[in-house]
């Protein structure tokens, strides 16, 4: 039994899987990550227009990434060890944070695991804690 299908040009989920909230999906589009991160309807499968387009394109430049869904926000993990925060907001992309290489290498596809205000990440050879409570 199909579930969901997205018309059209593909949303190809490269590493990770999306996150839903507020009936959209956000995650990482492309082979490789090539489109970046993009927020799709859920009900028509049509990517929302112009969600990713700033000055800078910060949601093209995560490229590779897990994503995880904290609260209104999104985690996210690139594949060469930044770790994001976006916000999870349908009607625009904001970047709030990164933290440039938290873990070494370039295959970083472990998902980062949110556990009482502790981000737990994973690259080959280390696991990295990081303590987020107020």
């Amino acid at each position: 039994m199909k579930v969901y299908e997205r018309r059209g040009r593909a949303y190809q989920n490269h590493h990770a899987t999306s996150v839903y909230k507020d009936r959209h999906l956000f995650g990482i589009d492309g082979e490789r990550g090539a489109n970046g991160l993009k927020c799709v309807e859920f009900i028509t499968g049509k990517e929302v227009p112009k969600w990713d387009k700033t000055d800078e394109n910060e949601a093209a430049q995560i490229g590779q990434a897990t994503v995880v869904l904290a609260g209104d926000h999104l985690l996210l993990q690139t594949a060469g060890g930044d770790v994001c925060l976006a916000e999870a907001n349908p009607k625009e992309f904001k970047l709030l944070g990164r933290v440039p290489k938290v873990l070494s290498g370039k295959n970083n596809w472990a998902s980062p695991v949110l556990v009482d205000g502790r981000i737990y990440l994973r690259d080959e050879q280390n696991v990295v804690c990081l303590d987020v409570r107020p």
